[in-house]
C-alpha cells in the first residue's frame, strides 16, 4: 500500500514539474531570425561579419538593429542598410542588385506586436483596432510612390493602413518612370507589418509627346487647328475642346490600364468613374496634387496629378 502511495506521489510531482516546464518553454521568447535573398547571389555580412552567400534562411540575431551588407563578387553591385529585428519574428530582405543604386530595387519587411515601439520614425495614423486585423506600414524610395493593397490603390507613401484583415495580401508600389514592385505579406491579428520598398528606374520609360496639331487643318472659325465644337466618341464621352488660354491634361499610362476618378481630392474619395490613358480633359480646378475634370458630359471628378501630363 505504501509503495502504491509513494508511486502516486512521485507520478503527481512529475506531472507538476512537466506542466511547469512546458508552460515555461511555450512562453519563452525566441530570438529574431533573418531571411536574406538577392539576385544575383551575393556575399552577406551582418554587423561586419561574413555569414555566407544568399540565400540565407533562419540566421539568428539579437533583437535590435543590424547592419546588413550584400556584395556581388567581382562587380561593383552591392547594398548596405540597417534592418530591424524583433523577438518571435523574422525580418525579410530581398534585393535586386543592379550596376548602380538607381537600377537596383528591393524590399525589407519585418513584423512586431501592435504595442511594440517601432525602431525609427513612427508613421502617422491611429484608429480603433478591429478584431482579426492588423496594421501595415510602408515607406518607399522614391517618396510619394503609389501603394496598392491587393491591386486596390490605397494612397501615397509613407502610408499607414490600419485594420487590414488578417490573412495573406499583396503589396505593390508604383511610380511613373520606375519599375513596379510587388510583395506577398501575411497579416496577423494584433501585429504590425512594416516594409521599406526601393524601386529601380525604368530605362524604357519615355514621356509620350503630344502630337502637334497640323496648321493646315481647317476649323469653323477659320483658326487653324482649333475646333469650336467637342468631338463625340463611341463611348458617349465628349473630348473637350482646348481653346487658347485653357489649361488641360492628358491621362498617362497606369499599372491598371485606367485611372480612377474620385468624388473628392483624396484616395479615400469614392470612385465615380474611370478614364483611359491618352484621354484629354480641361482642368476645372486643382487641390493638393489632385485635378478636377469633367470626365463625362455633366459629370465632374478628381484624378491624381501623378498620372496626368499637362498640355
Amino acid at each position: 500500500m505504501k509503495k502504491k502511495l509513494l508511486f502516486l506521489v512521485i507520478l503527481f510531482v512529475g506531472f507538476i514539474i512537466f506542466t511547469v516546464t512546458s508552460v515555461f518553454l511555450l512562453r519563452k521568447e525566441h530570438d529574431p531570425e533573418l531571411k536574406i535573398l538577392s539576385s544575383p547571389n551575393a556575399t552577406v555580412s551582418v554587423d561586419g561579419k561574413v555569414i555566407g552567400k544568399t540565400p540565407i534562411e533562419g540566421f539568428v540575431v539579437s533583437a535590435g538593429e543590424h547592419m546588413v551588407t550584400l556584395k556581388v563578387e567581382g562587380t561593383s553591385s552591392m547594398w548596405q542598410g540597417k534592418v530591424p529585428a524583433f523577438s518571435n519574428s523574422k525580418t525579410y530582405v530581398d534585393r535586386e542588385l543592379g550596376a548602380s543604386d538607381i537600377t537596383s530595387s528591393g524590399v525589407v519587411f519585418w513584423v512586431r506586436k501592435q504595442d511594440d515601439s517601432p525602431l525609427g520614425k513612427v508613421l502617422p495614423g491611429a484608429k480603433e483596432r478591429n478584431k482579426n486585423s492588423g496594421t501595415v506600414e510602408i515607406t518607399t524610395d522614391p517618396i510619394g510612390t503609389i501603394i496598392y493593397l491587393d491591386n486596390d490603390e490605397k494612397g501615397i507613401a509613407p502610408l499607414v493602413m490600419e485594420n487590414v484583415p488578417a490573412g495573406e495580401h499583396e503589396i505593390s508600389a508604383y511610380s511613373p518612370g520606375f519599375i513596379r514592385r510587388s510583395q506577398k505579406i501575411k497579416v496577423e491579428e494584433g501585429y504590425i507589418v512594416s516594409g521599406e520598398i526601393k524601386l529601380a528606374i525604368d530605362k524604357s520609360y519615355q514621356k509620350v509627346e503630344e502630337p502637334k496639331v497640323s496648321t493646315e487643318s481647317a476649323s469653323l472659325t477659320g483658326t487653324p487647328g482649333i475646333s469650336e465644337e467637342p468631338t463625340p466618341v463611341p463611348s458617349g464621352k465628349v473630348v473637350p475642346t482646348v481653346k487658347p488660354g485653357m489649361k488641360s491634361v492628358k491621362i498617362k499610362d497606369t499599372p491598371t490600364g485606367f485611372l480612377r476618378v474620385r468624388a473628392s481630392a483624396s484616395t479615400g474619395g469614392a470612385e465615380v468613374g474611370r478614364v483611359n490613358p491618352g484621354d484629354t480633359f480641361v482642368i476645372i480646378t486643382e487641390e493638393n496634387g489632385w485635378i478636377q475634370i469633367e470626365f463625362e458630359k455633366g459629370k465632374e471628378g478628381w484624378v491624381s496629378g501623378q498620372y496626368v501630363e499637362r498640355l
